[in-house]
């Protein structure tokens, strides 16, 4: 049944996205160092750091508008993962760069002025600490080499095992509070990439991604609900698709063929940069904008968000910009305003969970020639054929009485909506109730 298993799928399309959004730019001056600022990361509008991998960094507490003179993390070798909350700053240190990467771990407590070298157990001292993630004052989670987790409850004094599913090969670890998870892997070239969540601080997992020929998946999450999951082709790493994924709301944006980075935040607004995007000035404009990037753009290493209204972006030459406004259009024959894609689909169910009937609302962008509506409980068995054929574009509505394709009534339960095309699939999660 593992060609079925992406049916699990509980990632819901964001139905009502708002505006896709870059917004206006402003330059926030930070001072020049000799090894340019690498890493950037911010704990709310107004606190903020600035690393580079030798161990200079910086620190704002106004939102970036000015910055703390460089200090240096002494025993730096190369600083590969930053995270910011409250006054805690965690630091991963690569101590060389040969597998299997033995690491150190850095904290601070105090914003930055002093620093305490934590004990790593063996394993993870040993086998690399492939990801961090700090998301609330005290929790930091760890994902080693060889795919087993750790969590830590006190900023790693000492370390607790989670329990982690049989699945070989993970890459990322996000830990968005003391029992929610998500982990991303996949098996290279020969296994299909996946994405699991878990709710009970990982007694058991819920798949909310999988599907064959991706080849692997990994995350970067800037809040507890803030972030983006990337999956890549066996054969083409290069290939993949991005998804935009809020774990508060749990819904989601899928952009098939697009790699790129950026959250969806609650109220349905969405930023995304792909990574083929730079940074441009407009005439004599002091402002910033975003659009395919040309010689002479600046280009952006990384990205950090911590509402609708606070963004920051550092550009590859150490420089920090902060987003300041919605944006509509710039310049002549040139537009920094993302559109959504070509291929925008968006599904509304209502009432879900449902008794008796389920009102299915399909907006179409553009026309599609073939395309598949189809009902599927969770053990990735079909149920329902709703619709097969030619949709025009605009709004359609369906309805699912909760009987499958002999009118027999279905059993209470999970159920997952897939309309699917050539080069499109959304997945929309039902709740029958009797």
């Amino acid at each position: 049944m593992k060609s079925l298993s992406f049916f699990f799928v509980f990632f819901s399309f964001f139905s009502q996205a708002q505006q896709l959004s870059t917004g206006i730019l402003k330059e926030r001056p930070v001072p020049r160092i000799d090894t340019p600022f690498a890493l950037i990361d911010f704990a709310d509008s107004v606190h903020g750091c600035l690393f580079s991998q030798n161990g200079d960094y910086i620190t704002t507490t106004d939102g970036g508008m000015s910055w703390s003179s460089v200090k240096k993390l002494q025993s730096a070798t190369k600083i590969v993962k930053v995270s910011l909350l409250n006054k805690n700053v965690v630091v991963i240190d690569e101590m060389n760069y040969l597998p299997p990467l033995p690491i150190k771990l850095h904290v601070s407590t105090d914003f930055g002025q002093t620093w305490i070298e934590k004990q790593l157990i063996d394993s993870v001292l040993s086998s690399n600490g492939r990801t961090i993630s700090l998301l609330n004052d005290s929790i930091i989670g760890f994902l080693d080499w060889k795919g087993n987790l750790y969590k830590s409850t006190n900023l790693g004094t000492s370390w607790d095992t989670v329990p982690r599913p049989e699945q070989e090969l993970f890459s990322t670890l996000s830990i968005f509070d003391s029992s929610d998870y998500l982990i991303c892997g996949g098996g290279g070239f020969t296994l299909d990439g996946f994405v699991r969540r878990s709710t009970d601080g990982g007694k058991s997992w819920n798949e909310i991604f999988y599907i064959n020929q991706l080849a692997t998946a990994d995350a970067e999450f800037y809040t507890s609900s803030l972030g983006y999951l990337w999956e890549t082709y066996g054969d083409e790493p290069e290939r993949g698709r991005s998804i935009l994924f809020n774990p508060k709301t749990n819904e989601s944006i899928i952009l098939d063929d697009i790699r790129a980075f950026g959250a969806l935040y609650d109220n349905g607004e969405y930023f995304l940069l792909s990574i083929s995007h730079g940074l441009y000035k407009v005439d004599n404009d002091s402002s910033y904008y975003i659009g395919p990037w040309q010689s002479g753009d600046l280009k952006i290493k990384q990205f950090t968000t911590v509402g609708k209204e606070f963004a920051w972006i550092l550009s590859d030459s150490g420089r920090v910009f902060q987003r300041t406004d919605l944006l509509t259009k710039v310049g002549k024959n040139r537009s920094a305003q993302y559109h959504q894609p070509e291929n925008y689909i968006s599904i509304r169910t209502y009432p879900n969970p449902f008794n008796g009937s389920c009102n299915i609302e399909v907006n179409v962008r553009h026309p599609l020639n073939t395309i598949q509506i189809i009902i599927y409980d969770v053990l990735g068995r079909r149920q329902k054929i709703l619709y097969e054929g030619y949709l025009f574009a605009g709004v359609h509505n369906l309805k699912w009485d909760g009987k499958n394709n002999h009118s027999v009534p279905v059993s209470s339960g999970a159920y997952s909506i897939v309309l699917h095309s050539s080069n499109i699939r959304q997945i929309k999660t039902l709740l029958y109730l009797k």
